[in-house]
């Protein structure tokens, strides 16, 4: 399957060229360099809170899709178990 290239953001996948012109790190996955700016900036910007906000969204996310994924099969692994105990005796 044939992916063109106005189908895919080139910050969630850059293309090779972007990255080996930015030394192998993408523009967006630059790591914050207290030297360009002070952490004080960062917080008043509302960089901060968007990051936190992210972080939440991603922890929230992966805790649902668990308890949707863990909650049927363990009801599921109870009820074998039941059965299999009930025609044991």
């Amino acid at each position: 399957m044939a992916v063109v290239a106005s189908d895919v953001n080139p910050q969630i996948l850059p293309t090779p060229l972007l990255c080996w012109r930015n030394g192998g790190i993408p523009a967006a996955l630059e790591v914050y360099d207290p030297a360009k700016s002070s952490y004080l900036a960062w917080i008043f910007s509302g960089e901060l809170i968007h990051d936190a906000y992210a972080s939440l969204y991603r922890v929230v996310t992966g805790f649902l899709v668990g308890a949707v994924l863990a909650l049927p099969l363990g009801l599921m692994m109870a009820r074998t178990i039941a059965s299999i105990s009930c025609s044991i005796r």
